[in-house]
């Protein structure tokens, strides 16, 4: 039992290894756009589903909405979105 959580936990650090590394070439890519690899998930999941609204994106990515209005606001000063008031 105890061998087979001792290989479990080795697979996952081994996975969370990969994972780290592939964020890290992500990031890299995503900088021609002087963008970070989260800034350009939150602009695919913005452009492929429409999706707009801090509340819903906030809860898309597991993040509070104070933090996902930091993210947006950040993108909005450096021009990647415009924001826009929701009159209803």
């Amino acid at each position: 039992m105890m061998r087979d959580r001792a290989r479990g936990y080795r697979r996952y650090l081994e996975w969370f290894n990969i994972m780290i590394q592939l964020e890290d070439k992500m990031n890299i890519v995503a900088k021609r756009y002087d963008l970070n690899f989260n800034q350009y998930l939150l602009l695919k999941k913005v452009a492929e589903e429409h999706c707009n609204e801090p509340t819903q994106l906030a809860a898309a990515f597991g993040v509070s909405s104070p933090a996902m209005s930091r993210k947006l606001n950040s993108l909005a000063k450096s021009g990647k979105i415009t924001k826009q008031r929701n009159n209803d």
